[in-house]
């Protein structure tokens, strides 16, 4: 495992504009961030390594953001992974916490959510 003031990340989301927030903000937070446009790519890249965190929205082309959180936890089921959304539903978010999703965020998020995410990430691998 990767030291716990390290995180590897897993950003996933189809919105490029999105995408570079994430990175950034994840940057910001001291943690090694790796993006990827579509859950087939991330997909691909979680076979080649292993990450403390996933963050995947959920509406995107081709799988969704509830296929990789299955596919996340057949694989790795200790992975933290976090669904976003900007169409949040009580329907997506209780199917994603069942399915074993860390957490769900709605967008927009700010620096300071995803802050915080990542200490709670990192108290819980503590």
């Amino acid at each position: 495992m990767t030291a716990v003031s390290s995180l590897r990340v897993l950003a996933v989301d189809d919105n490029s504009s999105l995408l570079r927030f994430l990175v950034s903000a994840f940057n910001a937070s001291g943690c090694a961030v790796t993006a990827a446009p579509t859950a087939e790519e991330a997909l691909d890249r979680i076979e080649a390594d292993a990450f403390d965190l996933v963050v995947s929205d959920i509406k995107m082309p081709g799988l969704s953001g509830l296929d990789l959180l299955r596919a996340v936890k057949a694989k790795q089921p200790a992975t933290p992974v976090v669904l976003i959304t900007g169409a949040p539903s009580v329907n997506s978010a209780v199917f994603g916490l069942r399915h074993g999703a860390y957490d769900y965020l709605p967008k927009p998020f700010s620096i300071k959510e995803v802050q915080g995410l990542v200490e709670r990430v990192r108290a819980d691998r503590a």
